[in-house]
């Protein structure tokens, strides 16, 4: 969600400052935002799922006799 706010203000700027048409700079973003979501996605899944691992290990613990 602070991708799209984050990138559709920036989007709005361009076009206000710099007087870029508004459809190539949303282009460009909406182009950049999916890559970072996905991207964002993809490496969360792999954080998620070692810590889930290195959770599932700790509570596996025998105490030693």
């Amino acid at each position: 969600m602070g991708n799209v706010i984050g990138y559709g203000t920036s989007a709005f700027l361009d076009a206000v400052l710099y007087a870029e048409p508004f459809t190539k700079v949303l282009a460009q973003l909406t182009i950049i935002a999916a890559g970072n979501t996905l991207l964002i996605a993809i490496v969360g899944h792999f954080i998620l799922t070692s810590v889930a691992k290195r959770k599932q290990q700790s509570y596996n613990l025998k105490e030693a006799y």
